[in-house]
């Protein structure tokens, strides 16, 4: 709903959304985006069910939470920089009012959402089995080797070879590059 400067995030703020409730159906809860902030530090919390994020931007420092996402299935890394989709809202606890920040969606800063949207397209219809523009899913050579040499540097992800391409690569290239060195048992 609004890009958002991490230093414009305060506990007053959260408390005036409030006017806007009740959130729901045909009201939804205003989503903030917050874009080039650097990932410092991942806790998990709730028995690892759920991550407690420390980020920075200049000289702001905030924490957000993620609800359902285990160590393990996060792709991102400290030093990551990061745009991010979150709500605002207010905690009370021990009767003292603090900030609360819940992360929706996260990605790589630097996506190039133009082309990322047309190659989510292009590969859903291909997948199933519609007319694609096949030109904007099909590696180079090139691209398939700058996948494979990011997979020998050390172990990576699939979720998180899959973010790091949409910014060099591409989303679907990366899928189809994936698949193949799979296929080739690489």
């Amino acid at each position: 709903d609004l890009r958002l400067n991490p230093a414009a995030m305060s506990l007053d703020m959260a408390q005036s959304l409030s006017m806007l409730e009740p959130f729901g159906m045909g009201n939804p809860t205003p989503v903030f985006g917050l874009f080039g902030v650097r990932l410092d530090k991942i806790t998990p919390i709730g028995e690892g069910k759920h991550l407690k994020l420390l980020f920075s931007k200049n000289d702001n420092v905030f924490q957000a939470l993620l609800f359902s996402v285990r160590p393990s299935q996060f792709c991102f890394e400290i030093g990551d920089i990061l745009d991010i989709a979150v709500t605002l809202g207010v905690n009370e606890y021990n009767s003292s009012l603090n900030l609360s920040v819940q992360i929706k969606a996260l990605r790589m800063s630097g996506t190039d959402d133009g082309m990322l949207f047309e190659q989510l397209n292009a590969y859903h219809d291909y997948v199933c089995g519609r007319d694609a523009d096949v030109s904007v899913l099909i590696p180079s050579r090139n691209e398939v080797g700058e996948i494979y040499k990011t997979i020998l540097k050390r172990p990576v992800s699939s979720e998180r070879l899959k973010y790091l391409g949409i910014i060099s690569v591409g989303y679907g290239k990366t899928k189809i590059a994936v698949s193949m060195l799979l296929e080739l048992g690489l």
